[in-house]
């Protein structure tokens, strides 16, 4: 469930374990995966499509963060990356 994966993705997010996030996202169908970007801030997300296990989910991650175009460059921009 959607609440399920929000929660747990907080849970490695804190624990600053994109890895296992990127390791997540090749599973997770769009409307599980579409709450749990929103939950996330642009640094963590960057952080974690950046060690996406499966990089032909990137364009479905960029689609769910479409909205956030401007906070991911300001955070690409401010934390380097």
């Amino acid at each position: 469930p959607a609440d399920t994966v929000v929660a747990v993705g907080r849970e490695l997010v804190g624990r600053g374990d994109y890895v296992t996030m990127g390791r997540f996202v090749g599973y997770l169908p769009e409307a599980t995966l579409g709450p749990a970007v929103e939950a996330i801030d642009a640094a963590d997300l960057l952080r974690i499509a950046f060690v996406l296990e499966d990089k032909d989910r990137l364009d479905a991650l960029a689609d769910l963060a479409h909205d956030r175009l401007s906070d991911l460059i300001d955070a690409a921009h401010t934390d380097r990356l």
